[in-house]
């Protein structure tokens, strides 16, 4: 999850060695179907694409959403992406709950754009530290990549972690704190 060390840069220079990142381990169609047949699990191709949609080729996601149709014989909207489903029990106790409290605030508060640049992530957040965690995030492969687009940096927050944030968003503020929220966000987009 991190880069390799400085004492690893003449292998690395001499192409002995390699970095994977999160791109390289993401899972296509095809290696969703031959995980399923080790796994004997026997799902549609279009639960198949589902499960690979909504984990966005993350594998462990994939893995869990299997399991979960292996066992249910089942696979339906709310197993994939909602309070109460196998994925958000995932998120909250394995991911979120293993976060600082400034790293939870600061996600809560950047869940809602499907992007974002370092400007608008410490407007919405109030937080100097923002592109911080985005970038320590993205450079660890957490959930969080880091895109450089006409020399700016952009975040996209995984798709089932942002679900998960928006939805602890949801239950822990009131509606009128969100509206506001998503107040801010539309206003520093249209800047």
């Amino acid at each position: 999850r991190t880069s390799p060390s400085p004492s690893l840069a003449r292998p690395f220079a001499n192409n002995l060695i390699t970095v994977i990142d999160g791109d390289d381990l993401r899972i296509d169609k095809e290696e969703c179907i031959q995980i399923a047949k080790i796994r004997k699990v026997e799902v549609s191709r279009d639960a198949l694409e589902k499960i690979l949609h909504s984990t966005a080729g993350w594998i462990t996601g994939s893995i869990i959403l299997l399991e979960y149709a292996k066992q249910s014989g089942q696979l339906e909207k709310r197993q994939i992406g909602a309070a109460g489903n196998i994925l958000f029990d995932y998120m909250a106790n394995e991911i979120f709950a293993g976060f600082d409290e400034l790293t939870r605030k600061i996600l809560l508060d950047l869940c809602w754009p499907r992007r974002l640049n370092p400007r608008i992530a410490r407007a919405i957040s109030g937080e100097d530290s923002a592109k911080q965690l985005l970038a320590n995030l993205a450079k660890n492969n957490y959930f969080v990549t880091e895109r450089i687009d006409n020399h700016s940096y952009e975040y996209i927050i995984h798709p089932i972690l942002r679900e998960f944030l928006q939805e602890k968003a949801r239950e822990l503020f009131n509606q009128k704190t969100l509206s506001k929220n998503v107040a801010e966000i539309t206003s520093e987009f249209s800047k």
